[in-house]
């Protein structure tokens, strides 16, 4: 929810005053599973952590890395998984059956539509692509949302250095990510992209679509066209 052009809270059941924030060692398991952090499903760090060498396994407490990520795999699958805005991906749903869509499909299920323990092998395998410099699912971001890939690439980098360090300085860290977003509302402000001819035949269909509907309903009466059968009833 945007309030004089800022992000606010509308949810505060497990908000936390950022100033003061600290890991919460009972903290339960909250947010939409097929973005929670892998980390957080299995209990697990994406990267081996020196205090986790012991005998007494230490497991990773949700913190606001978790919270940036769950942002990041909301981000992914908007890119992914639709065409433009509240319009579903087609290719997902067509009859074609390609090396390429078969991959695409695979992908954004493992990613998001699995078992949990599914989904954490699935953003473990993405954290160290990312990590071995190979930005994985860029290929996959439809075409009305390619200028985003650079923001996932950063995105996701930024989230790897940060997990393999094993940083707690949240200020760095958002400041990173909104470094992020601001250099890709800078690009996209200093070259517009155009509708991509795919996304121009799609709006046409719709544009097709929604006057085929209203031309079955019939002409709109006016307001004077209401009155007076309102008058003769």
């Amino acid at each position: 929810m945007l309030v004089d052009g800022h992000g606010i809270l509308i949810d505060f059941d497990n908000a936390i005053v950022r100033s003061t924030h600290d890991v919460i060692p009972q903290d339960p398991l909250t947010g939409t599973l097929p973005f929670v952090s892998a980390e957080l499903l299995t209990q697990e760090y994406y990267f081996d952590d020196d205090d986790n060498k012991g005998a007494v396994r230490v497991i990773p407490l949700h913190d606001f890395i978790h919270d940036l990520e769950s942002l990041c795999w909301v981000l992914v699958w908007i890119c992914v998984a639709r065409d433009g805005p509240a319009r579903r991906r087609r290719d997902m749903h067509s009859k074609e059956d390609t090396w390429e869509l078969n991959k695409l499909r695979r992908d954004i299920k493992t990613l998001f539509e699995d078992s949990h323990t599914t989904m954490a092998i699935a953003k473990q395998a993405v954290m160290l692509q990312v990590a071995f410099q190979k930005p994985p699912l860029v290929g996959h971001v439809s075409e009305f949302f390619s200028p985003l890939k650079p923001l996932i690439t950063d995105f996701l980098r930024i989230l790897v250095k940060a997990y393999q360090e094993h940083s707690t300085d949240s200020g760095a860290i958002y400041k990173l990510v909104f470094e992020a977003f601001d250099r890709c509302i800078a690009r996209l402000k200093a070259h517009p992209v155009a509708l991509s001819e795919v996304h121009k035949s799609l709006q046409h269909e719709d544009d097709t679509e929604e006057s085929r509907s209203g031309s079955q309903l019939g002409p709109v009466a006016t307001d004077g066209e209401d009155f007076a059968l309102a008058s003769k009833g």
